[in-house]
């Protein structure tokens, strides 16, 4: 996403929507986290709990966004910026790559920074 937003690939909205994409990702836990960071934050577990699952379903409101789990925008775009696999990484890259652009015009406008 990175080159692609350096490049002019993408928009400003389409890059901010993978970087939302992606915390709310990380802040649902698919991502392996290791509690201790948080409690030497001083958040509890009842504040984890409430926060990942929030986060969880910003993830599924995505997913819902781009077509539904298992659809060719939203695999896509888990595998990048969710999973934070490149390009070369997942198969054609042209098609994938047009795949990856429209999914972040999706989230886009999902996530309100595109009309």
């Amino acid at each position: 996403i990175e080159i692609l937003n350096r490049r002019n690939t993408i928009t400003h909205e389409q890059y901010l929507a993978g970087l939302r994409f992606s915390a709310d990702f990380y802040a649902a836990g698919l991502q392996p986290v290791r509690a201790s960071q948080y409690e030497r934050l001083g958040h509890t577990r009842e504040y984890l709990s409430e926060k990942r699952m929030d986060a969880q379903n910003k993830i599924y409101k995505a997913q819902v966004a781009l077509g539904g789990i298992g659809s060719k925008h939203e695999r896509i775009v888990y595998q990048i910026m969710g999973e934070g696999k490149n390009l070369s990484e997942i198969g054609n890259q042209r098609t994938n790559r047009k795949r990856f652009i429209e999914g972040l015009k999706i989230l886009s406008v999902h996530y309100g920074y595109a009309v």
